[in-house]
């Protein structure tokens, strides 16, 4: 007797293994918006590079993303100058 057997049935447990993967990268990795977050080299080196975190920033600094992001925003800001 044949049976059919769909996508989801068949490979079920690859794809099981696959979200339990991102399950766990995602609680190691941390979002933004979750305790422990830190932001990855790149953003810190840029950050560091547009003047809004310090050049002499320790490893282990604790960084705040949503003031960072805010002060980076605020420094691409026009000010007039005039009065």
């Amino acid at each position: 007797m044949y049976c059919r057997m769909s996508i989801l049935q068949l490979h079920g447990g690859a794809l099981l293994a696959r979200i339990q993967d991102a399950s766990r990268r995602l609680h190691a990795e941390k979002r933004f918006d979750m305790p422990g977050f830190r932001p990855n080299r790149y953003h810190i080196r840029q950050m560091r590079l547009f003047g809004v975190l310090p050049s002499q920033l320790p490893p282990d600094a604790t960084i705040d993303p949503y003031a960072t992001d805010q002060a980076y925003w605020r420094s691409l800001q026009y000010v007039s100058t005039r009065d």
